[in-house]
């Protein structure tokens, strides 16, 4: 069965593919060619190898999108016709047009594309033309339709007959001559749309009647014009077994409509078994094929006709230029006989000069268009004539010509060539005004033309200026003619004249004319070869005088009325393209002083229609609107969307302004950002020159920073006044002085009060002489002229001037020239201020500064001081404990190591407790506490405390006291002083020397003097003796030992008594005295008890917390010898556990612990109900008074500074009355203990 398809189709292929005249192609449904005929090749330039496989779309990829386009439609059952369009193929142009048909195949829709050219050597046809490739050749065609039609009735197949059916379909519907097939009954069963435009059906569904419907609706007529019945027609005919091939024609009519048309037949039977079962008809319409034979007959006679009367010779020649056909008047145009012409070429009827350019006209004709030119031909006679040839080749190669005689026209043209060249040239000169020609080159135009028109030799242009003419072009003419010419009065020549009169002054020769007789122009006339001249009046139609046109001939000469009248036609011409061009040129320059000053101008200028539109913007408008001036063009604001209420008022102003007013707006827009501006609009009438207001220009400038410049203007007023105010009050409440002088003199035009004060008289108005003439004298006045002269400041520092009530004052200040007009003298702004206060409080700053350094220095020394008297004690302690190590207990040596060891640390506790001291002092923490005492008694235990010292180092002490000397002191304090003072005296006397105290009263104070005979102080050094750190013996050996806080500590304890300290000493060498002073207190009623004695306390249970295991055991066995019974615990935590294991009495924790800090052990301790009655008392080198409240506050009883004084340490743990000192007092004061 497929067999039986494919081979249907493809024999319906191999018909349609041999249709003659129409391009076809088959393309598979993946796109790729199938087939392609000869036309269809013809119609893309391609070849065959070039078509086949290859996908169609890929081809022709400058039309690929609209392809792609058209085989969709196609491919979805749409016949789609492709529209008429050019192509190029080898070099011509060819037209063409077509269809894309779809084709069902096994693997989907193909397409079967048709192409059929509509152009004819390159000459596209009308729609309603005739395609000569497009005849119908329908030799086999027809048959092989119905033989094929025959085949496709023997398939059973339901299937093969479906897919045979639309084979055919697409092949009937691709075909563009109508085609129908009918049964044996002569019913139309298969028809294509070609069929119902050929019958002027309205739709291919009325195809399908009988011959006797169809012969209700068509008259046939046969070419002889009898009527052919319906027995006679096509498919009658076939039915009967006839077969026609395109020869057989009729002439149809449509009975309803009247239209007529003629068709060409061809058609076959359809035969089935041998039996006629059908007819397959093809159509043509022929119609406009057989008027185009008719018109061609008639016009063929027509031609005939034409050639044998027509006035131009007609020649036919072979490709050999031997002429093969002429006409009558080609023959007598050559003078020959046709048996002449016949036998002659082109070299034989043309002039010699003209046989050169044959070759090269040949080769023009090759192209098949007509070419017209001129040739010189020679007659049999010899005579030459000018004849205009229209040629062409012919499509069989000969060359066909058509001659006119143009000697007459030649001869004419030559006549006229002069009117011709006048108005040639004045219609340049007119096109060369409209252009913007500059007015030079068309003065000399005009010039040139004139002398052209009138056929004369030279000539001159002269305008008005003034009364005077001057030359601005000329023709021929050398300088000394226009120079003796060049502004010539008015009344000096033939030109003169014709301005005088007003009209053309004419002289046929000047040798004879009255007006050159005995005139200078005579003879430069004749030098420059003139005989004969005429001069025109140049003038405006209104008649203004604009000039005078001149032209000379070498001969006597009369010019005749038609040159004189192109001569007026000139001038006319001229004076109007001159006046024209004057306004050209004013208006132009007036237009581009305009537009010079538009574009350049800031502000947006416009220029508005009666409409409100737009004729012309600046450049400036792109600047705020951020659009070219083009798109406001020809657009009112409204279109362009301007708020409605700024086009009302902007339209009613410009009414304005079209009514003659000027009209000035302001308005508030917001620009493209959206900001406010404020634009001032001014509208001024433009006139024309009739008077009436033209076009309206509007200049529109932003003046919001004029606004907002105004305002801030005010605003500035209104601060400089407050300023000036300001100022004013500055100036005269100021406590500088402040003063003005202008001028070489120096007169003060301003002077503040204070100023006034300082001059101690009135000074406005008096030159600065005559106010200080003293400072004058002595240059102050040369400085002040210097600040005048150049400009330059003149600073005052340091100046001494005496100021009434006020001594030794110092004064600076400076002195500067103001900005002054033109024509003012100079003035100067002297400002002076007293500096006396600043100068003393610098010169306290330098002194406390050299202070501080000085006491940096003394600190530097202190630190070093203090690392070398801490080291000092450090090796004989070591040296004791090592002989303590090795010595028999009891022996010499462990008491004299013991005793070091004493006095070692001793002398380091006093170190520590000094600077404590001095520390305490500084900060004002000691809170003495008084009592009455006897000061005699307090000196002499103290000088009985020292005495071992003394004899130590063999100085003698005596003490001298006489009755009681009662005073309201700190009793521990006073001793701490008083030893301090004899520690002195023992450190500095010399051995063997004596050393004095005295006590006693007189005057309401106690005194208190120590005298030694030692080293004495020397005079620089008794100022700074009772600084911290200060001491006598500052060098290396430091042999004395010491801080230099001795008597310091003194000065300040006696201080806090109410006392003083002096020094006294007569130099080096001479010993020195300390005396005290201490106020006087009344006699007690009662003497003072004696310092409290320690008891004997009984034994306690002891527990130390201290994490340096050194110093715990140490306390813990000072402790266990006064009968303690005594534990040690290294950190906290242990010792929390120690405490509540053993209950003590007394816990002595230290605060720095490892893992919980002493407060917090109080905390957890205080917390312990079984711990009630447990003392604790803080251990730590923290000794400040927020170190011991912080103490207090954790829950210790009692703090005792590290290294702890052993007395005190054993009171704090023996007495409950010292814990409620403790507790009552010391946490509300923060003093220490003695101890500390």
């Amino acid at each position: 069965m497929a067999e039986e398809r494919t081979s249907f189709s493809l024999s319906l292929t191999d018909l349609l593919f041999e249709e003659p005249g129409v391009g076809r192609c088959l393309v598979a449904p993946d796109g790729s060619i199938l087939r392609a005929n000869a036309e269809w090749l013809h119609s893309t330039g391609l070849s065959l190898d070039d078509v086949l496989g290859a996908d169609i779309i890929d081809l022709f990829p400058e039309t690929r999108d609209t392809a792609l386009a058209m085989h969709t439609r196609a491919r979805a059952g749409h016949r789609v016709e492709v529209p008429r369009h050019a192509q190029v193929l080898n070099g011509r142009e060819t037209w063409w047009e077509g269809s894309i048909a779809p084709v069902p195949m096994e693997s989907g829709t193909g397409l079967l594309i048709t192409a059929r050219e509509l152009s004819v050597g390159g000459v596209p046809l009308e729609p309603a033309g005739l395609s000569p490739v497009a005849t119908l050749r329908p030799e086999g065609i027809i048959t092989s339709i119905a033989r094929i039609f025959e085949k496709a009735l023997t398939v059973e197949s339901e299937e093969a007959r479906h897919a045979s059916q639309a084979t055919l379909e697409a092949a009937l519907t691709s075909m563009t001559d109508a085609v129908f097939i009918s049964d044996a009954q002569g019913r139309f069963v298969h028809a294509n749309e070609a069929f119902a435009t050929y019958h002027r059906f309205p739709s291919k569904a009325e195809c399908s009647k009988a011959l006797s419907d169809c012969a209700a609706t068509l008259e046939v007529w046969a070419p002889d014009g009898s009527p052919v019945p319906v027995e006679q027609w096509a498919v009658s005919r076939a039915l009967r077994g006839e077969t026609a091939t395109g020869d057989v024609e009729f002439t149809l009519r449509r009975r309803d409509t009247g239209e007529t048309w003629v068709g060409s037949y061809s058609f076959a039977p359809i035969l089935k078994d041998g039996e006629i079962v059908g007819s397959v008809v093809v159509a043509r319409d022929v119609t406009e094929r057989k008027r185009a034979e008719q018109a061609l007959r008639a016009s063929e006679d027509r031609f005939r006709h034409l050639v044998e009367q027509v006035g131009d010779g007609i020649f036919v020649a072979s490709t050999r230029g031997r002429y093969t056909d002429v006409n009558p008047a080609g023959c007598e145009m050559l003078g020959m006989t046709r048996e002449e012409v016949l036998a002659s070429t082109f070299v034989d009827v043309l002039a010699p000069e003209e046989i050169h350019r044959l070759e090269e006209q040949i080769d023009v004709l090759s192209d098949d268009r007509v070419h017209r030119s001129e040739w010189r031909f020679r007659r049999k006679d010899g005579s030459v004539f000018v004849g205009e040839l229209d040629g062409r080749r012919l499509s069989d190669g000969t060359f066909q010509g058509v001659l006119r005689d143009i000697t007459e026209r030649k001869r004419a043209e030559e006549r006229v060539f002069a009117d011709l060249a006048a108005l040639t040239r004045m219609h340049a000169l007119s096109g060369r005004v409209v252009e913007g020609s500059s007015i030079e080159p068309l003065l000399q135009e005009t010039m040139d033309a004139a002398v052209a028109i009138m056929a004369a030799s030279k000539g001159t242009l002269q305008l008005l200026e003034g009364d005077t003419l001057k030359i601005v072009a000329h023709c021929g003419h050398d300088m000394p003619f226009l120079d003796f010419f060049d502004e010539a009065e008015a009344v000096a020549s033939v030109c003169g004249e014709a301005t005088r009169r007003g009209e053309r002054v004419l002289v046929p020769d000047v040798e004879t004319s009255p007006i050159f007789a005995g005139t200078a122009s005579l003879p430069v006339l004749r030098a420059a070869g003139v005989r004969a001249v005429q001069s025109t009046p140049l003038r405006t139609r209104a008649g203004r005088p604009l000039g005078i046109l001149t032209t000379h001939w070498s001969e006597p000469h009369t010019p005749d009325e038609s040159g004189l009248w192109r001569l007026d036609l000139l001038a006319r011409q001229a004076a109007d393209l001159i006046e024209q061009k004057q306004t050209y040129e004013s208006l132009r320059a007036s237009e581009e002083r305009f537009r010079t000053l538009a574009e350049n101008n800031p502000h947006i200028i416009a220029r508005y229609d009666r409409q409100h539109r737009i004729l012309y913007i600046n450049q400036a408008a792109q600047g705020v609107t951020k659009q070219p001036p083009g798109s406001f063009v020809g657009k009112s604001a409204r279109e362009l969307g301007m708020p409605p209420e700024v086009c009302d008022r902007w339209e009613e102003n410009q009414d304005r302004a079209f009514a003659g007013e000027r009209v000035t707006l302001q308005t508030e827009l917001a620009d493209p950002d959206g900001r406010q501006r404020s634009i001032l609009d001014l509208f001024v009438p433009e006139y024309a020159a009739d008077g009436s207001v033209q076009t309206v220009l509007s200049i529109s400038e932003d003046i919001t920073e004029l606004v907002e410049a105004q305002k801030a203007l005010r605003e500035s007023e209104r601060q400089q006044r407050q300023q000036r105010e300001f100022l004013e009050c500055v100036i005269t409440s100021a406590g500088a002085c402040i003063a003005v002088v202008q001028g070489h003199e120096l007169r003060y035009t301003l002077a503040n009060p204070a100023f006034h004060a300082f001059a101690g008289a009135p000074m406005v108005g008096r030159t600065y002489r005559e106010v200080f003439p003293e400072a004058a004298q002595a240059g102050a006045e040369a400085l002040l002229q210097r600040v005048l002269e150049t400009g330059e400041p003149w600073k005052i520092e340091n100046y001494d001037a005496p100021v009434p009530g006020v001594a030794d004052a110092i004064w600076e200040g400076q002195v500067v020239r103001l900005p002054a007009t033109e024509g003012e003298e100079p003035s100067a702004l002297a400002v002076v201020w007293d500096v006396t206060a600043r100068r003393r409080a610098e010169l306290a700053l330098e002194d406390a500064n050299a202070g501080l350094r000085e006491a940096d220095r003394r600190k530097t020394e202190f630190l070093a001081v203090l690392s070398h008297e801490l080291r000092n004690p450090l090796a004989p302690i070591r040296n004791s404990i090592h002989l303590l190590e090795h010595a028999a207990p009891g022996s010499a040596q462990a008491t004299r190591a013991r005793e070091v060891v004493r006095r070692q640390t001793e002398h380091l506790t006093r170190l520590v407790d000094d600077l404590l001291d001095v520390t305490r002092i500084s900060r004002g923490k000691i809170q003495l506490q008084r009592k009455r005492v006897d000061a005699r008694q307090i000196v002499r235990q103290t000088c009985d405390d020292h005495r071992a010292m003394f004899h130590e180092r063999r100085l003698a002490l005596h003490v001298d006291t006489s009755d009681p000397v009662w005073i309201d002191a700190d009793e521990t304090r006073l001793v701490q002083a008083v030893g301090n003072l004899l520690q002195n005296a023992a450190k500095f006397g010399h051995e063997g020397g004596v050393v004095t105290v005295n006590v006693g009263g007189a005057d309401g104070w106690a005194e208190i003097c120590v005298r030694d005979e030692g080293v004495g102080i020397s005079p620089d050094l008794l100022p700074r003796l009772f600084e911290p750190f200060v001491q006598a013996d500052g060098g290396l050996a430091r042999t004395k030992g010491g801080l230099g806080l001795g008597l310091a500590l003194v000065k300040a304890l006696v201080g806090l008594h109410g006392g003083s300290v002096r020094v006294c000493s007569e130099g080096l060498d001479r010993g020195a005295e300390v005396i005290v002073r201490l106020p006087l207190s009344p006699v007690p009623e009662q003497p003072a008890s004696d310092l409290a004695r320690s008891t004997k306390t009984k034994p306690i249970e002891i527990l130390v917390i201290e994490d340096n295991l050194d110093a715990a055991q140490s306390l813990a066995d000072v402790l266990e010898l006064e009968g303690h019974r005594v534990h040690v615990a290294t950190d906290g935590r242990s010792g929390i556990a120690r405490t509540r294991e053993l209950k003590p009495e007394v816990v002595l924790c230290d605060i720095g612990l490892p893992d919980v800090s002493g407060y917090e052990v109080a905390r957890i301790l205080r917390a312990d109900d079984g711990l009630r009655s447990t003392r604790l008392i803080a251990l730590s080198g923290y000794a400040q008074a927020e170190d011991r409240l912080r103490a207090s506050e954790a829950g210790f009883d009692d703090h005792i500074p590290k290294p702890p004084s052993l007395p005190a340490l054993l009171a704090a743990v023996a007495s409950e009355q010292h814990t409620a000192r403790f507790s009552a007092a010391s946490r509300a004061t923060g003093e220490t203990c003695p101890g500390d």
